[in-house]
């Protein structure tokens, strides 16, 4: 990295294809230059006051350079409508985040931000099915031969679904026999133990039908108040999903077998995954096929018909994605319900002219995946010492994926339309007719459990926080959770 700086100066980023956040001094020009991976894999964070500048890959490096630790109530407010915290905030004011695909310049007292690398404005292209599905399949092979180069022990995380089951097809063919993990729940009583283990099944059987050496790691309720306490340790920036303890458990496991793991982070944003986009795609046709007139009446009659009169933008955006006000106002100050999150994500992302679901899948992928998905990887891998690698994020594949037309990505009633094409001669067809899921652990019965109730009520106890103790209506969160725990309300999730 250093020789292609000393040949192409800060361009040198152009020519790099991985996951990395690094910084360059040039003696010569006193300047210091900083570079982040173009898909946001790796966290950089920053204090600049106009004198003094503190960089680490962690917030608790800058926090040691005695950095003041006031909040930031503009992230606080975006962290409870997203549940979590967006480039470039964190939850303290003056530590700040670079964005993915971008380098920063300090230079004679100056600090700077440009991006290099965007796909934003990328056009679509017209492609054939076959020709694409073949393109994908080749990039595929490319992508993860490029990410088993290392001198040693690789494993890949594997879920069963459809993205790490290719990743590992991929791997297969370079490691015979590599090593993959997946996560076990055991719970009380085998209380719907099977539905949560859905995806361990899977991940069985495609270990299975690529020889891999498979390795299972059974969670229980017990162990999860201390991972909970670890995980918030090594987060910095806080984010709200139940999967973190289970991600750092299965870290830690790993790390005893590999010290690099694949996974298929990625898939679901530049393919088309998620249920949502099918969904978004029913309420564009019902609004294009149903009058105004008989969706204003429709509307009237169910509440679901008022969501579905939404104009594509960032309100009908924020339907899938936000928060609700009615529920923020009920647990938190006025100061933070806000909608600061509506004009970031619609001056950034949705304009009344453009095609709705194309905007969706990009919002998620420069939002949702990297301030979110490739957070929570980053932080529970590295607690283990474990380095996560992201095959499906190589800049050749994801310059394609921004290639590809939404209609090869999803359809009224299909997701991830040119994946289950492209590798269907990879993958069983059990493993390509699944529906989507989503990777998901026990949360709302964890929270059931004594011991994890416990940490929850203490958290909620007047004057276990008391610098933000006036942020929360305590007494309306305490009664959240004695309805979820009475099992009167689902509200894992407010």
């Amino acid at each position: 990295m250093l020789a292609a700086y000393m040949v192409w100066g800060h361009e040198c980023v152009l020519k790099f294809n991985g996951m990395f956040a690094f910084a360059v001094w040039d003696r010569d020009r006193e300047e210091l230059f900083f570079f982040f991976d173009h898909a946001g894999i790796k966290p950089l964070y920053y204090f600049w006051d106009g004198e003094q500048f503190i960089f680490s890959s962690e917030v608790k490096g800058i926090l040691e350079g005695g950095v003041d630790r006031a909040i930031d109530m503009e992230a606080a407010s975006m962290y409870f409508r997203l549940s979590y915290v967006p480039e470039p905030y964190t939850m303290f004011a003056q530590i700040k985040s670079l964005p993915a695909g971008s380098l920063a310049t300090l230079s004679k007292g100056l600090f700077s931000i440009e991006r290099y690398f965007s796909l934003l404005d990328a056009p679509e292209e017209t492609l054939l099915a076959r020709d694409a599905a073949k393109e994908l399949d080749e990039l595929l092979d490319r992508a993860v031969s490029r990410q088993l180069v290392p001198d040693r022990p690789v494993g890949v995380f594997l879920s069963g679904g459809l993205d790490s089951s290719a990743v590992l097809s991929a791997a297969a063919k370079v490691h015979p026999g590599i090593d993959t993990f997946t996560v076990r729940f055991s719970l009380p009583e085998s209380n719907e133990e099977e539905k949560f283990n859905e995806d361990a099944e899977l991940a069985r059987e495609v270990a299975a039908q690529f020889g891999a050496h498979h390795h299972e790691i059974t969670i229980t309720p017990e162990e999860v108040p201390a991972l909970l306490l670890k995980a918030a340790f090594h987060m910095d920036v806080p984010v709200s999903n139940p999967t973190i303890p289970s991600m750092l458990r299965l870290s830690e496991e790993t790390a005893k077998t590999a010290t690099v793991v694949l996974n298929g982070d990625g898939g679901d944003e530049l393919f088309g995954g998620y249920t949502r986009y099918r969904f978004s795609k029913r309420v564009l046709l019902y609004q294009k096929l149903v009058p105004a007139i008989a969706r204003a009446l429709l509307a009237k009659v169910r509440p679901i018909f008022a969501k579905a009169n939404l104009p594509p933008g960032i309100g009908l955006f924020a339907q899938f994605m936000f928060q609700k006000d009615a529920t923020l106002a009920s647990v938190l100050s006025p100061e933070l319900v806000t909608n600061n999150a509506f004009d970031r994500y619609r001056d950034r992302y949705f304009s009344e002219r453009g095609d709705f679901l194309r905007q969706f899948m990009s919002a998620d992928r420069e939002g949702w995946l990297v301030d979110e998905a490739l957070m929570r990887t980053d932080r529970t891998t590295m607690a283990a010492a474990l380095e996560a690698r992201v095959p499906l994020l190589d800049r050749e594949l994801l310059a394609f994926a921004a290639r590809v037309p939404t209609k090869l990505k999803t359809s009224l009633r299909v997701t991830k339309i040119l994946p289950r094409i492209a590798f269907r001669n990879r993958l069983s067809k059990n493993i390509l007719i699944q529906k989507k899921r989503g990777w998901v652990s026990p949360g709302a019965k964890w929270l059931r459990h004594p011991d994890v109730l416990a940490l929850a009520t203490e958290a909620f106890s007047k004057g276990y926080h008391p610098e933000t103790d006036a942020l929360f209506n305590l007494p309306a969160l305490k009664k959240a959770l004695d309805d979820h725990v009475s099992g009167k309300q689902y509200n894992l999730y407010l």
